[in-house]
């Protein structure tokens, strides 16, 4: 859903309201509904406050990419951030990309 975090899909052009937000991320999805359920105040100062660079939200999927290895001491507290946004993700947003699908989104 951003371009430095989420997939290249469908629609363009969607602004939060947030000029920080909105200068610093494009949003892309398929359902803007969506993007609007998923970008609300909370998680907006939450992506404006953390650094995700090398972040992509594809399929289902979470991605983080980057040169290099990772150091193992930078593990841990990405991990936490992981959580973090998955738990800011309401939970009937996963429930429906999900349809049925199992595992825990963090909610």
């Amino acid at each position: 859903m951003l371009s430095k975090l989420a997939g290249k899909v469908g629609f363009s052009g969607f602004e939060t309201g947030s000029p920080a937000f909105d200068q610093r991320f494009r949003v892309h999805a398929d359902d803007e509904a969506v993007v609007r359920e998923v970008l609300h105040q909370e998680m907006i100062e939450f992506l404006l406050d953390e650094k995700l660079e090398g972040w992509d939200l594809v399929g289902g999927w979470l991605v983080a990419t980057r040169e290099g290895p990772w150091d193992s001491e930078e593990l841990a507290p990405t991990a936490d951030t992981v959580r973090r946004f998955m738990s800011l993700v309401p939970e009937h947003v996963w429930s429906a990309r999900d349809s049925g699908a199992s595992g825990d989104h963090g909610g």
